[in-house]
């Protein structure tokens, strides 16, 4: 499927725009291929009461909103490149920057989520879950990045395990 804008496909303008000029060669979009590069993590969830291995689930029923592939390296490199300015204009990064509240502390914006610290610091990133697989990729203005990846993922990791993360990598 072309898009209108680009004349391509989905994967192919990520390719093309983001992932080529940033080095990304651990990060890719598979499609409907189930396979995939080793090494990986593997992902379990919880299906009719039971654990079970999720990780070769068909990644196309994400689309744009998780059909990705990608290392922890990729994606602080990744959310380096698009918080420091060199992705997108200083205009557009505002208007991304400029969250409304969504609740538990955190706010949304334009593809990006702020997360309010307690030490009264925020960060900016995202996070993203998909079957068996728990992820967030948070940046500070100060250029610390962290890239949390929860595999295998049983239900919600318990209520503080996020905050206590961020506040020992940010405060």
């Amino acid at each position: 499927m072309n898009g209108k804008l680009t004349g391509g496909s989905y994967a192919d303008a990520i390719r093309t725009r983001i992932l080529r000029p940033l080095g990304l060669r651990h990060t890719y979009l598979p499609g409907h291929d189930t396979s995939m590069p080793k090494p990986y993590a593997c992902g379990y969830a919880t299906y009719q009461g039971r654990i079970v291995d999720a990780t070769r689930v068909n990644p196309s029923l994400e689309y744009g909103a998780g059909e990705m592939i990608s290392t922890t390296g990729d994606l602080a490199t990744f959310f380096d490149a698009l918080l420091s300015g060199r992705l997108t204009s200083k205009a557009a990064l505002g208007q991304m920057r400029a969250t409304r509240p969504a609740g538990d502390g955190m706010g949304y914006g334009l593809g990006l989520q702020e997360f309010k610290l307690t030490c009264g610091k925020s960060v900016y990133g995202h996070s993203g879950g998909t079957f068996g697989y728990l992820t967030y990729a948070l940046r500070s203005d100060e250029g610390r990045t962290l890239v949390l990846s929860a595999n295998p993922y049983r239900g919600d990791p318990p209520a503080d395990a996020l905050d206590k993360a961020l506040t020992s990598t940010f405060c």
